[in-house]
């Protein structure tokens, strides 16, 4: 066969093991295929013909395959993981929002124990999920020990911090938005976590458009349920 039809072949084969195709790299292979087998009719070669048939067939099933991941990741709901201090009528809040529009919220204490430690559940459950959403709520206190606790100002308790930073490294900082309160107080964020998404959290409700967005999600399904 041709130099041409040979650089096909080995397209093809690329392509499958990737289990990808790029838009103009899928024309343009649709495009040469054509051209092949028009050329092989007109030189009446059945075996030539019957070759680039398959090639057809193989760039199909690729299309095919790749359709069916794209439609499968549509239905799929997003998994967010919704890490959380005291403020249960926070929590309660972006859980109703994450669920309106339709993503699947987790958050470690409704998942079973199975004999696990804290550590252990946070690792078993975190596997797989698409973002993580760190509350920081002002549950405790802290301030410099040269300060003194007359500068003590509200902040996110410390296993909310360890959380956010594990999700950091374990999904990538990208994957990972904070909610912090902004109504009354001088919260205290944690120090170093630039890169992070961060939103403020308020009554203006503002935060769950901005929140849903960052997530990926279609805010038209929270507004149409409100």
């Amino acid at each position: 066969m041709s130099t041409e039809a040979d650089l096909v072949k080995e397209k093809l084969l690329q392509f499958e093991l990737q289990g990808s195709i790029p838009q103009d790299q899928k024309a343009l292979l649709a495009s040469t295929i054509s051209s092949l087998l028009n050329e092989a009719a007109r030189e009446r070669d059945a075996l030539k013909v019957l070759q680039i048939q398959q090639m057809a067939f193989r760039l199909e099933k690729i299309k095919a395959t790749i359709s069916s991941l794209v439609d499968q990741a549509k239905t799929k709901s997003a998994r967010i993981f919704i890490v959380h201090g005291r403020d249960k009528k926070m929590k309660n809040a972006v859980i109703r929002a994450i669920k309106r529009a339709g993503l699947e919220p987790i958050t470690l204490e409704a998942m079973p124990n199975r004999g696990k430690f804290i550590g252990e559940k946070l690792e078993d459950y975190s596997k797989g999920v698409d973002y993580a959403v760190i509350l920081l709520s002002p549950d405790d206190k802290g301030y410099l020990k040269e300060d003194g606790s007359k500068k003590a100002r509200p902040r996110a308790r410390q296993n909310v911090i360890l959380e956010l930073g594990f999700f950091w490294g374990r999904i990538g900082r990208e994957h990972v938005v904070a909610l912090y309160p902004v109504e009354g107080i001088k919260f205290e964020p944690p120090s170093d976590y630039e890169g992070v998404a961060h939103i403020p959290y308020d009554e203006t409700k503002n935060w769950k458009l901005s929140l849903l967005n960052e997530l990926g999600a279609d805010v038209n399904k929270l507004l149409k349920r409100n």
